[in-house]
């Protein structure tokens, strides 16, 4: 998270602003943050002091509202209310829902926390807004994620190769499902298809590569790991197709930065992204690989469809800028009796 950051004045110890957002950024002052995404837009939103989990102390107490990012791993709202802050605590529902299936006990604990809070912000889809409605009897606001577009006017849109594709966003061992990319990709291979791959944004980079040496795809896929944000928008422009099989039900950051960069992607039905950008061109399962690989060889093939596909998403993506982003979330926080400076 730290990628984003890099622009914000750092200043703690004295509020600056009557709201908190707590997270895993660094500590900041982000009432006059130019960029970001995730976290970072909701810090700029609310107009708000960023504070670390690990920097709660007794300067929380001086705050008029807390917004924090929930997770199951730390008793965070134990600690923001040992430290004497007595006012209401909005929860932004951090966690992916699909987790859970195998993260039972840690869902427990996750709900405890919820439960803490005074109300709940999640991903604005069907599904977390009544997975969240289930597990606690808390107020569950919806909001969409959100981008600045002024980070992408700092890459050149470009038509690359269609034959050299992206292999999502991760490695082995966490919890983006790059397996997945890599079967679709051998598969792809095994058509007679000539591509090559390029994996971004690696991380456990000996595990990762080990299993690419396993599947035998050594020769034809280059692991990529980048340092910042704008490292990886460089890198991800320079592929054809973008692969992105992720399993887990997302807030769409890839797609948002693939539809603003033109880059086609092939994509899950698991994310608002993919619904208003893609789902007129292809519904495909997470674990559909015959389908994934017939629409990537269209892709590949067919430059009319592919240039049908990057056209939409670009004028679609324009519903999830930051200003709707803004605005709902204001709307959110006054609903909750509180007024809203951000920026």
């Amino acid at each position: 998270m730290k990628n984003g950051v890099q622009m914000i004045k750092k200043i703690w110890g004295k509020p600056s602003s009557k709201v908190a957002f707590i997270s895993g950024l660094e500590n900041m002052y982000c009432r006059d943050v130019k960029g970001g995404v995730g976290c970072e837009n909701w810090v700029a939103a609310l107009g708000a002091d960023s504070i670390n989990f690990e920097s709660i102390n007794q300067d929380i107490a001086k705050y008029e509202l807390v917004v924090v990012n929930v997770t199951a791993y730390l008793k965070v709202i134990h600690r923001i209310r040992k430290h004497g802050y007595q006012g209401k605590i909005i929860g932004k529902c951090e966690r992916w829902i699909g987790e859970w299936q195998r993260n039972i006990n840690e869902l427990h604990d996750y709900i405890q926390q919820l439960q803490l809070c005074d109300a709940l912000i999640c991903n604005d889809n069907d599904k977390e807004l009544y997975f969240y409605q289930s597990i606690t009897s808390r107020p569950v606001y919806c909001i969409n994620n959100s981008y600045r577009s002024f980070v992408y006017n700092k890459i050149p849109t470009k038509q690359s190769d269609p034959k050299v594709i992206g292999l999502g966003v991760g490695g082995i061992g966490v919890s983006r499902n790059v397996i997945q990319n890599l079967i679709v990709f051998k598969q792809l291979l095994k058509r007679n298809n000539i591509i090559s791959g390029k994996m971004l944004g690696v991380q456990k980079i000996q595990l990762t590569k080990g299993f690419v040496n396993q599947l035998g795809l050594d020769k034809f896929v280059t692991l990529q790991p980048w340092n910042s944000r704008i490292e990886f928008l460089k890198k991800l422009s320079n592929v054809g197709i973008m692969l992105h099989m992720n399993h887990n039900i997302t807030t769409g950051r890839v797609q948002m930065d693939c539809a603003n960069l033109k880059i086609p992607i092939v994509c899950p039905n698991t994310t608002d992204v993919w619904k208003e950008c893609y789902s007129k061109f292809y519904n495909i399962d997470p674990f559909d690989y015959k389908r994934a690989i017939l629409v990537c060889e269209r892709i590949i093939k067919d430059n009319s469809y592919r240039q049908e596909i990057v056209n939409t998403a670009y004028e679609q993506i324009k519903k999830f800028e930051y200003k709707h982003f803004k605005k709902r979330l204001g709307d959110i926080i006054r609903r909750e009796g509180y007024k809203v400076i951000g920026n």
